[in-house]
């Protein structure tokens, strides 16, 4: 078989000598692990890095508790992502403060889309209603905000300057006690299980609701977790228990830390005491369904808290 090409063979390179030994390629002595990263909620709490593909996120398979009763309506809709998927799917579309058929309508075509049978229509619709119409605890409704003055899934890129788990769970543990009280010990507590190394570069999330009523500014998180069968699965205790197990309390700080950084620099005379009115996390399986509160998780971390941890999170230090 003859040269590539057609070449004649004196045009072939030909070793002599030492150069004739087979050769082989150098290992770098020095390390060129890459340091610059986009990081989110779930890469830093489960200690990973690299956070760049990943999506929204939707809600876990698990359920929280089997719970002794037997699973009815909407407790026995189909638990996992593809039904967080779904009422993502539907509250992003409709009109808080639009009728009824709107919302039938919307929900219909989302459960062929997403491939649930049609039998689930109407448990469907009244979980949507009862979560435009359950007070939130801040003295309305989200039927009362108005489509103008909401935002699905806001995205944010937050510069990262030097973050590990060490400094994470140090600022927590300033906050445990004294203006913060009992809650943000516990929150302390848990930051101190993070795992994470070096991380730099931006951290990115996905903000499932935030909007604007009389002046302030709000940010919701739909879950469809299952915590149980019943409506008083949904009640305080079980809803802390999800919020402690999935790291949400985590979450919804770097969330409204992002806000924070954002308000800050667009618009003008923002304050965090006087424009931020909380976050809330609404169980949809059982919002509405209990006594007070049932299936609303309220928090309002404090100002010093989340100036200082937007502050650790851009410039690498807590002021």
């Amino acid at each position: 078989m003859g040269p590539p090409g057609g070449l004649p063979a004196k045009c072939m390179y030909k070793p002599e000598g030492a150069f004739a030994s087979s050769l082989s390629a150098r290992v770098p002595r020095a390390s060129h692990r890459a340091q610059w990263s986009v990081e989110s909620f779930s890469s830093l709490s489960k200690g990973g890095h690299g956070g760049l593909a990943e999506g929204p996120d939707r809600d876990e398979f698990t359920s929280q508790s089997g719970g002794s009763d037997a699973a009815e309506g909407i407790f026995a809709f189909p638990k996992g992502s593809r039904a967080g998927n779904l009422f993502h799917a539907i509250l992003e579309e409709i009109s808080f403060t639009g009728d009824a058929p709107g919302i039938v309508e919307t929900v219909r075509e989302n459960l062929g889309r997403f491939g649930f049978g049609a039998e689930w229509e109407g448990v469907v619709t009244d979980c949507i209603e009862r979560t435009l119409s359950t007070p939130l605890g801040w003295g309305f409704s989200l039927s009362d905000v108005e489509d103008k003055e909401r935002v699905s899934e806001l995205e944010f890129f937050m510069p990262l300057e030097l973050l590990n788990s060490s400094m994470l769970s140090n600022l927590f543990a300033r906050y445990g006690t004294g203006e913060c009280g009992a809650l943000n010990l516990e929150l302390s507590k848990s930051m101190a299980s993070l795992d994470f190394g070096r991380a730099h570069g931006y951290l990115r999330g996905f903000i499932d609701l935030t909007f604007r009523h009389d002046g302030r500014y709000y940010i919701v998180d739909w879950k469809s977790n299952h915590l149980g069968n019943s409506a008083a699965d949904y009640g305080a205790e079980g809803m802390a228990l999800s919020m402690s197990r999935s790291g949400y309390h985590l979450q919804y700080h770097l969330y409204l830390a992002a806000l924070h950084r954002y308000l800050t620099a667009r618009l003008p005379g923002y304050s965090y005491g006087e424009c931020i009115g909380g976050v809330a996390y609404l169980f949809l399986r059982g919002i509405g369904r209990g006594g007070e509160g049932s299936g609303v998780y309220r928090a309002l971390p404090p100002e010093g808290l989340i100036v200082a941890l937007a502050d650790l999170l851009t410039d690498g230090e807590a002021k």
